[in-house]
């Protein structure tokens, strides 16, 4: 069957082709085909290859397809599009170096990246949990239906069981699949006792289980992001424009040091202390500032003295150095 590509589609996959092609012209350029071809960045480079080259052959067919006349000519080439087409799945993963150019984007595949083997043993803490209350849930309820000869009491039997239904009914209640209401209802046959454990299994699981599970994976996150060697290089030259600025308010004469006497009259002006606290360093008073910001202990500080302790001394960490 032959088959006509939509302009719109076409033109969208010769722009793809077309960035990625000047991408690697000008890396090739810049970097030489040595590095080009056996640096260390080589394997992403070849990858380039293999998703630029067939991108164009995939688009000549199909412009190819579109314009063809004789009859069995477009499914010949429909079928050679289909083999080339599988390099998309090539260009989804050439577009994973793109996440390390924006910030946001990236914060959040890595976080979620790096906080895959906390999920693995939340849902082992989970299965656990789910399968002792199951296994109770279940017990009673074949003891209830067994002595009690209400063989045909529905409703325990979809909910309780076994245990696989019993296991299969905890988890939905707590993913709010349904409404556990229903379930708990079930059990009322079997005594309040049962009814209050089925309570109890909810509250236990959705409010400290479920919880401290988020907070874990949001610590991890955190964690994650401060690690991420991007942002710390992008809060790194924050911080620096942050000591330049302040070092121009505190050396306003141009010396290129500053005495206690300048420092302690700068200390007391509002916008200096919100400036040192925007670089998270806090102290009590000028002269005890002063005398962690004076490495050399001359009773002056240059402005490399002054940018090399700001930037050894910020943050809350640090702050212990202060005093």
């Amino acid at each position: 069957v032959d088959q006509l590509v939509e302009p719109a589609f076409l033109a969208g996959h010769l722009i793809y082709a077309t960035l990625f092609s000047v991408e690697m012209s000008i890396r090739f350029i810049a970097t030489g085909p040595k590095t080009y071809f056996f640096g260390h960045s080589c394997a992403w480079n070849w990858l380039d290859i293999f998703v630029v080259v067939p991108a164009w052959v995939e688009i000549c067919m199909d412009i190819a397809s579109a314009n063809a006349t004789e009859p069995g000519t477009g499914a010949s080439n429909f079928r050679i599009i289909r083999v080339f087409k599988l390099t998309r799945l090539l260009q989804v993963l050439r577009s994973v170096r793109i996440v390390r150019f924006v910030s946001a984007f990236r914060a959040l595949v890595y976080s979620v990246i790096d906080t895959t083997r906390q999920l693995l043993w939340a849902m082992v803490l989970l299965i656990l949990i789910i399968y002792s209350f199951g296994i109770l849930f279940t017990d009673a309820v074949l003891y209830h239906l067994f002595w009690f000869d209400e063989l045909d009491d529905a409703d325990l039997k979809l909910y309780f069981g076994s245990v696989f239904h019993s296991c299969t009914t905890l988890f939905r209640a707590l993913m709010n699949g349904f409404d556990w209401s229903v379930a708990a209802d079930a059990l009322l046959p079997l005594g309040e006792f049962w009814v209050q454990l089925f309570h109890l299994y909810i509250a236990f699981c959705g409010l400290a289980v479920l919880n401290v599970i988020t907070g874990v994976f949001v610590n991890s996150a955190i964690k994650t992001r401060e690690k991420d060697h991007e942002t710390l290089m992008q809060n790194m030259y924050k911080l620096k424009d942050l000591v330049g600025d302040l070092w121009k308010k505190l050396d306003k004469a141009g010396a290129g040091k500053i005495t206690i006497t300048e420092f302690e009259r700068m200390f007391e002006e509002e916008d200096m202390r919100a400036f040192f606290g925007a670089i998270e360093m806090n102290a009590m008073d000028a002269w005890t500032l002063f005398d962690s910001l004076d490495a050399d202990g001359d009773h002056l500080i240059s402005f490399e003295e002054f940018k090399e302790r700001c930037l050894q001394l910020h943050g809350p960490a640090r702050s212990v150095d202060l005093f």
